[in-house]
Formats: C-alpha cells, structure tokens, sequence
C-alpha cells in the first residue's frame, strides 16, 4: 500500500489533541501492518543493531556494523522466502487455517533465527534461542521507539499547524 499523505479529511475526523496521537498511530499501524515487505526491510538497521548488541562476545570474531547488517538482511531474506512459500496457503486451505499457520511461522521464524545465529556463533542452542528472542523484542521496542518520536514529532507539526 503506497504511503498517502495526511489530508484535512484526516484531521476533520480528529478532534481533540488526544485524539490526534490516536488517529495517527492508527493511520501508521494500519500503513505497518499492509506493508509486511517493506517493514522487513526497514528492520534491517534495528536488527542489525540488536545483532549487534545482543550477540557481542559470544564469538571469537568481532564483527563490525557492516557485518551485522549482512547477517540481519541474511536472516530476514530467508524469513521473506518462508513468507513467499506461505503465500499459496490461502489458496489451498480455507482463512482459518491460514491464521492458524500464521502463527506457527512466527515460532518457525524463531527457530530459524535460533538456528542460523546457532551456526553464524557457534554458540549452544539454548544460549542463540533466548539470545533470539531478546534480539527480535530488542528490534521491535527499538522500531516502537522511532515510531512514537516520528508521531509526535508529526502530532506536534499538526498541533501548530491548527493553530495558525
């Protein structure tokens, strides 16, 4: 879905201020959640980071930023192969089930990642399983984090700009 550009339809709809951080954290969560693709790729830095921050040490290599971005874009081309594979599944079976096989994937992206650190650090599969999950909650908390100083900043922007 292309990104539209708040209109004065939009800001007709939101009344007070409150409401303006509302209206547009619904407007950015419904744009993230119909750009899947795109979302993965914005990623890339916030992993890459938490890559980064979460498996510092536990090789013999030290890797750069550099490195752990091409390791997070590894990581996330084979969670879009997966994606890919699961687009037929709705063609297949009916919507329900759909949803169901949704929700193993994301336990199967996981794994995935468990397993490919696994090898990437020669590390234990306990130890790149949890150090995975920090690693996928640390990149969304950080993206949640950009995201909110995004809507304010906006919020703000517009707060000024029905003031004038």
């Amino acid at each position: 879905a292309p990104i539209e550009h708040i209109t004065a339809e939009h800001l007709d709809n939101i009344s007070a201020e409150s409401d303006l951080h509302l209206g547009i954290w619904s407007y950015v969560v419904e744009w993230v959640s119909n750009s899947e693709t795109f979302m993965t790729l914005f990623m890339l830095p916030f992993s890459a980071l938490a890559l980064k921050w979460v498996f510092n040490g536990v090789s013999r290599i030290k890797y750069n930023f550099a490195e752990y971005l091409y390791i997070a874009a590894y990581i996330c081309s084979q969670r879009l192969i997966i994606r890919l594979l699961m687009l037929s599944i709705p063609f297949i079976w009916n919507e329900s089930i759909y949803n169901n096989v949704t929700n193993i994937m994301n336990v199967v992206y996981v794994i995935l990642i468990a397993w490919t650190t696994k090898g990437l650090f020669s590390i234990k599969v306990f130890s790149a399983a949890w150090r995975s999950v920090v690693m996928g909650l640390l990149s969304v908390f950080m993206l949640v984090v950009l995201l909110v100083i995004i809507i304010f900043i906006i919020s703000i922007q517009l707060s000024l700009y029905n003031a004038e």
